[in-house]
């Protein structure tokens, strides 16, 4: 052992003419750069998987694990017989990504429909890389996902969702699905009531009414 590492976590201070002598300020920038590495933010830029982002944070998980979504958001999104594809553009800095993205793991797992596509993209802090899955999207916030049906762009839950992301996603694919298009007279309903009063006991199937209805003449 030399005389300098004799003297890591004591008071004196090394002699810098002794033979043994070896400088050690070589270690200061290479401990910050492991700091980073450990206890500093994540930082991820690209496409992954949910195995990558549950990985890089496995807080998330915790998220996922603990999360419930609405049961009969969950039953029509996995009868779904048209293509969807979800494209979940997502900040490893932002406080909204880490609160969603576990909960969104969660939906698409209960899903389990084999006409459902995800694509997961972490963007750079200025929203400008990685450039070639940005370009055309006009994202400006995290997390952004956006619903394609059938390739077609129906909509966006964007930062958080109006109601709840299950209900929300619900929402826009049905809005392209004409199976769930039904006849309704607008003027036999009290909408006010229904704007005003909690109603989630009523045994009715809420995404009929919620989501899409085609007024008669």
């Amino acid at each position: 052992m030399t005389r300098n590492e004799a003297l890591i976590g004591s008071n004196e201070r090394p002699d810098r003419h002794h033979p043994g002598f070896r400088p050690m300020f070589i270690f200061g920038p290479l401990v910050l750069a492991f700091g980073l590495v450990l206890g500093g933010q994540v930082e991820m830029v690209g496409p992954v998987t949910t195995a990558d982002a549950l990985n890089a944070f496995p807080d998330w998980r915790e998220i996922m694990d603990g999360y419930t979504p609405e049961a009969g958001a969950i039953e029509y999104l996995h009868n779904v017989q048209m293509k969807v594809r979800l494209e979940i553009f997502w900040g490893a800095w932002c406080a909204d990504s880490q609160a969603n993205m576990g909960k969104i793991f969660k939906i698409v797992r209960a899903v389990e429909n084999p006409q459902f596509e995800t694509l997961l993209v972490a963007v750079s802090r200025d929203l400008k890389s990685p450039a070639t899955n940005l370009e055309g999207k006009g994202i400006e916030k995290t997390p952004t996902v956006i619903v394609y049906v059938n390739d077609i762009e129906r909509g966006r839950i964007i930062n958080q969702p109006t109601a709840t992301l299950e209900r929300d996603l619900a929402s826009i694919v049905s809005s392209a699905d004409d199976s769930l298009t039904i006849d309704i007279d607008l003027s036999q309903i009290d909408r006010e009531y229904f704007r005003t009063t909690p109603h989630a006991n009523l045994p009715i199937k809420c995404i009929l009414c919620h989501v899409r209805a085609k007024s008669r003449p």
